[in-house]
């Protein structure tokens, strides 16, 4: 197996849609100005509360 050698960056994805979309939101920001993308990881999901409710 080559060795191999992976980059790290880190992304905030915003959507007031849903936590997949976020993702989707950063994954696809990233793919536009990054070269070579095959794999993400989601470090950590926060939500904003509003009148005692999270979401919108």
């Amino acid at each position: 197996m080559p060795d191999k050698t992976y980059k790290l960056i880190e992304l905030v994805g915003v959507s007031e849609e849903s936590v997949d979309q976020a993702v989707r939101n950063a994954v696809t920001r990233a793919g536009q100005t990054l070269k070579g993308l095959v794999w993400f990881e989601v470090t950590q999901v926060r939500g904003l509360i509003k009148n005692k409710k999270w979401g919108r």
